[in-house]
Order: C-alpha cells, then structure tokens, then sequence
C-alpha cells in the first residue's frame, strides 16, 4: 500500500544487475551518463552495500536475480518500470524501445516471488508511455504526473480515468528537458508532509502547493554530478543518499534530516543513482 511518498518504508523491489546486462551493449547505446561501460563488480559491490543498509533499517528487499529471457542494460532502474498507488501496482510502458523488454522481465518476477497475487495490477498499454518515477503520491489522494518525454498524456488519461473512480485526484506538471535528471524524480523529492526537496529550477514550484517547506538545492557539482537529489525517503524526514557529497548532507542534517549514505559512483554512471533504483512497494 502505497498512500504517500514518506510513511514509513517496509517492502521495496530492487533489480540485481547482472554482468550479460552492463556488457550487452555500448554505453552510449545504453544511455549511460558515460562513454565507459561501468565496472561491473564495483556495480555488484554498490549494490549489496545498499541492500544490506536497507535490511538495516527495517526494510524488507525483493530482489530480482531471477534468469530474465531477456537482456536489458537499464534493468536495475526499477523505479521507472512500475509504480504504486493505493493497492494497485502499474506496470509502466517505457518511452525507449531499449527498455521496452524490461517490462516483460518484471512481470516475469512479479509472478515468479509471488508480489503478483498481492496487489491489484493495472498494466498500461497502447499508445501509452509510463515511466514510473514521473509520478508522486501525495496525501489526500492526490497523484502528481510529469507529462511530457517519457511518461505521455495517454497514460496520464488512463490512470486519472482508472483511479478517479477511487476517489484519487489527478494533476500535471511539464516533464524535465530530455537529459539528465530524467524524471520528476531527479528534481524533486518529497521526504515528509511539510517538506520536499527541490532543483527548483527543474519543473518549477507546480508541486510544491502540498508543501509548506521546500529544501532547496543549488545546482553544483554534488547535486548535477553526485546526484545529491536521487534521495530514497526512509521515513518522515530520514533519508538515504549517495555518499560522496558532504556538503549536501551537512545540508540536509541542518534542515533537521536523519541521513543515511551508501556508495553510488559506479552506479552513476549508468544515469541514475538510488531513487531510480529503488521501487517502493509497501509503507505505513
């Protein structure tokens, strides 16, 4: 069940990165941040230390290891392949035809651990694009939808017709320029009922109505190039971020987060860091 971005966090889905995946094909094919294919071991390293930080905190991990029948170099950004709302689990529609198939493995896990049977499934399809990490939830039964490069007006129609009818509330804001960050995700990040973190200049401050306070980041070499942002949120105002930038987390302790850090780097270069890793499946 998923009602907010910041209750506690008790289940998440996370994608082990296999070798056949990072070496399938060139970095730039890939989308990489990069033009070097990341280390695949110190990829493997960083990604056991996170898993074994999360279990640390109480959270239960699912992790995808399953043999997939097919092979996708983006596989490990779960966040973008699904998402939740209430008790129903969207099976999102990537933009890319290189990620397209990293459907067709999560779906394959999703029956394989079980998840499946848990919650209702809606899966998007037609001209629908959906990338889940252009969606928040919000309190109140409010759903957010950044509309725009990889998330289409076809599947905010849908989702706003498949979920008004539970009482949600649906509402737009203009997706980032095609870069990096990608997603809504990576200029936003909502880490208690009062407060979100914010690249301010990243989707304006049309999210922000819910907000009364708004930690707001520079542009710097932590938050463009450590992905300072691409924050998962523990809990109200306890966060786990990318190590590697001690100026941002000075920043975030000083506006009254609990923070948490775990190596990133390699993972980075692949275009993405924790938040896109990461997909939250279950909190209070």
């Amino acid at each position: 069940m998923i009602k907010n971005e910041y209750g506690k966090l008790r289940e998440v889905i996370l994608h082990k990165p296999q070798q056949k995946e990072l070496n399938s094909v060139s970095a730039e094919v890939a989308m990489y941040a990069t033009v070097k294919t990341p280390d695949y071991y110190k990829v493997l390293q960083e990604f056991n230390e996170y898993v074994l930080l999360l279990e640390s905190l109480d959270v239960k991990v699912w992790v995808d290891d399953i043999d997939h029948d097919y092979i996708c170099p983006n596989n490990i950004f779960m966040r973008d392949i699904g998402a939740v709302i209430g008790d129903t689990l969207i099976i999102g529609k990537p933009a890319y035809d290189i990620r397209k198939h990293e459907v067709d493995n999560f779906k394959k896990y999703l029956a394989a651990s079980g998840l499946q049977s848990q919650y209702k499934i809606l899966q998007l399809n037609g001209k629908c694009k959906f990338e889940g990490a252009d969606l928040f939830v919000i309190d109140n039964k409010e759903v957010v939808v950044a509309v725009g490069n990889r998330t289409n007006i076809q599947a905010y129609d849908r989702l706003k017709q498949y979920f008004s009818r539970q009482g949600w509330n649906f509402s737009i804001v203009n997706a980032l320029p095609e870069g990096i960050p990608q997603h809504l995700l990576g200029g936003k990040h909502i880490v208690s009922k009062d407060t979100i973190i914010s690249r301010t200049h990243l989707n304006g401050n049309t999210v922000h109505k819910s907000f009364k306070n708004s930690i707001t980041l520079t542009e710097d070499s932590e938050v463009v190039n450590g992905y300072a942002c691409n924050v998962v949120t523990i809990g109200p105002n306890e966060i786990v971020m990318p190590s590697g930038n001690p100026m941002t987390k000075r920043f975030y302790e000083a506006k009254g987060l609990k923070v948490h850090e775990t190596p990133t780097q390699e993972i980075s270069m692949m275009a993405g860091s924790l938040a896109c890793m990461t997909l939250p499946i279950r909190r209070d």
